[in-house]
């Protein structure tokens, strides 16, 4: 079974949007060893090495390594493998895998280089390799059970607000307020600075309030609404929007503050305050789905040939 990666492939696509495969490899340079490397691309990828996604490509091709080991073991039927079978799986596994991070490389740099001019990524590079710049970005990365626990807790808040604000307008929120600790301060005005802000409400928008909106309707017959019943509950979503996207951008922006000081956070924001992460920021928001279809591909291409591989010499 194929999964979907667009979770996990790239900070860039943050939402999963789709291009059709052939449109996706029809637009897809060719960077075969033999060809030569554009400037941009080669900047793009030492890009890659400072600014999370190599980690995230390894994140991913780790995934589907697990994911293609168990699709196998459930097919022959086994418990587990033996370990011969293991060490089978571990060699051909691992030599198919090698060049699908390669391509993912490919794939990556040359479709996300293309807006980006040779001086906007070496000052990317540049601010992304200062090591304060390194601490922000796994502290921002962190996904922690308790993080995605409570971010989970927000968005059934926010179902429980819109339900009862509905139904009784003097309901009145007891939602904790902001926080007003100066680091936590600085963290988001350094996250509106790199575009950070922008991607998380975008997410929000596109990801979070559509389950937030279903839950809504379990406890809410929107058929049966008035016209202007309706227009109360989409001026109370919006509301509510907001609101969770400013308590999981308080969220982040705690744990950032907490590896951080208030130097270290200005330091960022001045540092980051270029046009070139404004760029990046806009190839996000923007983002059509390319990176996202053309690593799925490869990535599917690369289970469908361990699988292929493996059950080739398995064959009695």
């Amino acid at each position: 079974m194929k999964s979907n990666h667009c979770a996990v492939i790239l900070v860039a696509s943050l939402w999963c949007l789709s291009l059709p495969t052939d449109a996706v490899r029809a637009d897809t340079p060719n960077l075969s060893s033999n060809s030569p490397v554009p400037r941009q691309v080669a900047l793009y990828r030492q890009l890659m090495h400072v600014n999370g996604l190599d980690d995230i490509v390894n994140s991913a091709l780790a995934q589907k390594r697990a994911q293609t080991h168990d699709l196998i073991l459930k097919k022959s039927g086994k418990a587990a493998f033996s370990e011969e079978e293991e060490a089978r799986f571990s060699t051909i596994a691992d030599g198919v895998l090698v060049q699908t991070r390669e391509r993912l490389i490919d794939i990556i740099s040359s479709l996300q280089s293309r807006t980006l001019s040779e001086d906007d990524l070496h000052n990317l590079i540049k601010a992304y390799s200062l090591p304060t710049t390194q601490i922000y970005l796994r502290a921002k990365a962190e996904n922690s059970p308790e993080k995605i626990a409570k971010i989970q807790n927000f968005m059934v808040s926010t179902v429980v607000r819109i339900v009862n604000t509905l139904k009784d307008p003097s309901y009145v929120d007891t939602s904790a307020p902001p926080s007003s600790d100066p680091r936590v301060l600085q963290a988001e005005a350094l996250y509106r600075v790199d575009g950070t802000t922008d991607l998380i409400r975008h997410t929000v928008d596109q990801t979070q309030m559509p389950l937030v909106l279903g839950q809504v309707q379990n406890y809410v017959d929107v058929a049966s609404l008035t016209a202007d019943e309706k227009y109360r509950m989409a001026t109370i979503a919006v509301s509510a929007q907001t609101q969770l996207g400013d308590r999981i951008i308080g969220l982040s922006a705690e744990n950032v503050s907490r590896v951080l000081t208030v130097a270290d956070l200005k330091t960022l924001t001045a540092v980051m305050n270029i046009p070139a992460q404004r760029k990046v920021t806009q190839l996000r928001l923007n983002d059509d789905g390319s990176v996202d279809a053309a690593a799925g591909a490869a990535l599917d291409s690369a289970e469908s040939e361990i699988i292929r591989q493996y059950e080739a010499v398995s064959k009695p």
